[in-house]
């Protein structure tokens, strides 16, 4: 027969279940066949005759059938080639008879033997037909090595990996080595591979074009849709909304108990007592609106509706905008002791509150390490019943207060430590002028106590007497007379007398007696 030119490889895939496949060209020995079972993963297994398959239709010019002891599987493929022996087993005796058919099947065996040869060159690495002088013999295998042709293009050698080199401008001579890689990070253009110190052009241009904008990220808030409609009213499932066009001017806000996604969120919205909800847009930032809710959110039935102040708005929305609706809560208060963070001023400086009741300031008084206390403007003592001002000490002339006008003491408020009394003194010019208005510890007199000598300018002859009554009217009289160191007159029912006395320590007081 004749042998036409046709292919001689054919392709299956499995099932699992189908176990017979026909290989429709002439063969002369069931060993002439070749399978080779593609696994999905691409890796391939070559099957053994007998051991793996069995073969039937030999030497029919139709074909004949292979059949695999196990069915391929699902994703695997079954390659079938023809391999004809390379063999000639024809013999001519001489003399003896010429069989037409057995010379025919000779020439046909060698037609098939070209056509197999023909299938696998086909599949081989040829050079082009204009190639001259070059021997592309393969080398031994050596690992970690790349195949790659020699410095003249003369043949092949193994060469290791390319380094690549990177620079913002084209590669000079002294960059890399025979073999390496070079990118032009300024042009995006790629070099190489350097041959005999030379990088020759730029061989590509990877920058490439621009990729469209990638979608958008998910938001951490919960989806709603803004609705620019106003009021305490239902707008809908997934709705978000005010009670007033101007978010700014808003004192309300609206939020269905459905978000966007149509996932109940009503309970999640209920537990938003006191806290800080920003709204804002998925994909511009720029887009935000942001308030705190002032009081306990009100379940509406199908949304939920909350007072809310101190609103501020970024670029805002439109109606039917995407929104993410995010909460912050409250933070707790606060339970420890006022830090030293604060600024508080100079050294000493005293601490008060700033009215809020939440806070501290820096006070104009100050209160040094020996307890000296400084302060500006006046001192004043508040009572709506009574007030009291105390001075303590144990010995000497005790504790006492100065009266400064410009840095210089000009009156000194102090308690007597070894009479007991409380003494107001005059210091004119800062310098002590012993001029005092006593309170007697012992029988509550009001004394003006003047040094000795001077006492003689407020009296005349001992009879200067001084009565004050209860009805305003002053009484001059000298028909009481009393000496200086006698027990004076007890004067009349509510009546007051002044008079002169020397204490017999050469000082003259001027006392207050009263009934």
């Amino acid at each position: 027969m004749t042998v036409g030119n046709t292919g001689q490889k054919f392709s299956y895939a499995g099932n699992g279940v189908t176990t017979a496949f026909s290989f429709p060209r002439l063969f002369f020995e069931d060993s002439d066949l070749r399978l080779v079972l593609v696994a999905a993963d691409g890796s391939e297994a070559l099957q053994q005759f007998v051991t793996h398959y069995s073969v039937s239709g030999a030497g029919d010019d139709a074909g004949g059938t292979v059949t695999m002891n196990a069915a391929p599987a699902s994703g695997e493929t079954l390659i079938i080639t023809r391999r004809a022996e390379q063999k000639q087993n024809t013999d001519y005796q001489t003399g003896g008879v010429f069989s037409a058919e057995a010379h025919e099947d000779a020439l046909d065996k060698l037609v098939l033997m070209a056509q197999d040869l023909q299938e696998q060159i086909d599949r081989a690495i040829k050079l082009k037909e204009s190639a001259t002088s070059v021997a592309p013999s393969f080398p031994e295998a050596s690992s970690g090595k790349f195949i790659a042709w020699n410095d003249t293009g003369s043949g092949l050698q193994n060469a290791d990996l390319a380094t690549w080199h990177s620079g913002s401008g084209a590669p000079d001579a002294g960059t890399g080595a025979n073999g390496d890689m070079y990118v032009n990070t300024a042009s995006h253009e790629i070099y190489g591979p350097k041959l005999a110190g030379n990088w020759g052009a730029a061989i590509a241009d990877i920058s490439g074009v621009k990729g469209d904008q990638g979608v958008a990220g998910a938001d951490l808030g919960l989806p709603f849709t803004f609705d620019a409609t106003i009021g305490d009213t239902d707008q809908g499932a997934g709705r978000v909304w005010f009670n007033n066009a101007d978010p700014a001017s808003a004192t309300e806000f609206y939020v269905s108990e459905t978000d966007a996604d149509a996932t109940a969120v009503g309970a999640r919205i209920g537990h938003w007592n006191e806290g800080r909800v920003e709204i804002r847009s998925p994909q511009a930032r720029a887009n935000w609106i942001a308030f705190t809710i002032d009081s306990t959110i009100t379940d509406q039935g199908a949304y939920r509706k909350m007072t809310i102040t101190n609103v501020t708005v970024g670029a805002g929305f439109g109606d039917g905008d995407a929104v993410a609706v995010l909460f912050a809560p409250k933070g707790e208060d606060g339970g420890g002791d006022v830090s030293a963070a604060s600024n508080f001023g100079t050294d000493n400086r005293l601490v008060r509150s700033d009215g809020t009741g939440k806070g501290v300031q820096g006070s104009g008084v100050t209160l040094d390490d020996v307890n000296n206390l400084t302060l500006s403007g006046n001192v004043k003592i508040d009572s709506a019943g009574q007030a009291s001002l105390l001075l303590d000490s144990d010995t000497g002339f005790g504790s006492s207060m100065g009266w400064y006008v410009n840095g210089v003491r000009n009156w000194q408020f102090w308690h007597h430590g070894g009479t007991g009394d409380l003494m107001l003194s005059r210091y004119p010019g800062g310098v002590f002028a012993s001029n005092h208005l006593i309170i007697d510890d012992v029988n509550g007199y009001i004394i003006w106590d003047v040094p000795a000598g001077q006492g003689q300018n407020f009296r005349t002859g001992n009879q200067n007497r001084f009565i004050v009554n209860d009805a305003g009217a002053h009484v001059v009289a000298g028909s009481a007379l009393f000496d200086e160191i006698s027990t004076p007159a007890t004067p009349a029912a509510n009546d007051a007398r002044i008079y002169a006395k020397d204490d017999g320590r050469g000082v003259t007081r001027f006392y207050i007696l009263s009934s």
